[in-house]
């Protein structure tokens, strides 16, 4: 790795965008469209939108990023992980629903983002572009095209926003699902998400005797001193790892909040 230089191992023009976006986040919140003024944010908000700003530098700022072009796959899983399991619900929960609702309002921008965000779409759009991103093509395509693998990394962040909108607070125009079926969409995208996961880690298997995926990661990690077997299957686990925690956070809460909303028969 010593070839990449200390200036491209911590990208400084991501720092860049990172303030551009801290920027844009204060202006979108406190001046919304359909909106007066807003309040200020609370403590919480200020917060989870710096750990969304830090997530987002670690998955494609740090060190992190590079490793995951060019050594191993378990870094390409980690970041993909950041990227679409924890900063799209930072991101989310650091606006406050006013905010939202002032973009969720506007006539053009309203009806793409609620067509978008429609469950089933979410779900799928989501589910079916990450999977590609997985399979060996795509991979082995976008890693030697910088641009094209930056696309494929904002589209894949996009669209986990949309994923995990219907999961966040509603708005006036978009509602948030019901418990019951928070519980249903979590179990479909979970479903629909799974059976890459297990292929990765059935083919690195070495009892199957198969070659791995990905020929950019077919050489051993200097990193993690893996062999290319060992990284497929250590970031087949860190998927799978992710989506069960993220999955079953989410999960819980809206069991709690079924629990909650169940009535309680008088005693007889």
């Amino acid at each position: 790795m010593a070839h990449l230089g200390n200036l491209n191992l911590w990208h400084p023009e991501v720092i860049l965008l990172i303030v551009l976006l801290a920027v844009l986040y204060r202006q979108g919140v406190q001046n919304p469209p359909n909106c007066q003024p807003g309040p200020t944010l609370t403590r919480s908000q200020n917060v989870a939108f710096a750990l969304a700003l830090a997530v987002l530098y670690v998955s494609i700022g740090s060190p992190l990023a590079a490793f995951s072009e060019v050594d191993n796959f378990a870094a390409y899983s980690l970041q993909m992980a950041l990227m679409t399991m924890i900063f799209p619900r930072l991101l989310l929960y650091s606006v406050p629903v006013d905010r939202l609702s002032g973009w969720t309002d506007l006539p053009v921008f309203g009806a793409i983002w609620r067509a978008l965000t429609h469950p089933p779409v979410a779900a799928l759009a989501y589910n079916v572009i990450a999977t590609l991103l997985l399979l060996p093509w795509s991979v082995d395509t976008l890693l030697i095209d910088n641009d094209a693998h930056a696309f494929g990394q904002m589209l894949l962040m996009f669209f986990s926003l949309c994923l995990w909108w219907p999961l966040s607070r509603g708005t006036r125009s978009a509602p948030s699902l019901r418990p019951g079926a928070q519980l249903l969409y979590i179990l479909i995208s979970f479903n629909l998400m799974m059976p890459v996961v297990v292929a990765l880690l059935v083919t690195s298997d070495s009892t199957f005797h198969l070659p791995t995926w990905y020929r950019a990661f077919s050489h051993p990690s200097t990193l993690f001193h893996m062999t290319p077997t060992e990284g497929q299957t250590t970031g087949a686990l860190i998927l799978a790892a992710f989506m069960l925690a993220s999955y079953g956070l989410r999960a819980l809460q809206a069991w709690l909040q079924m629990r909650q909303a169940r009535p309680v028969l008088p005693s007889v």
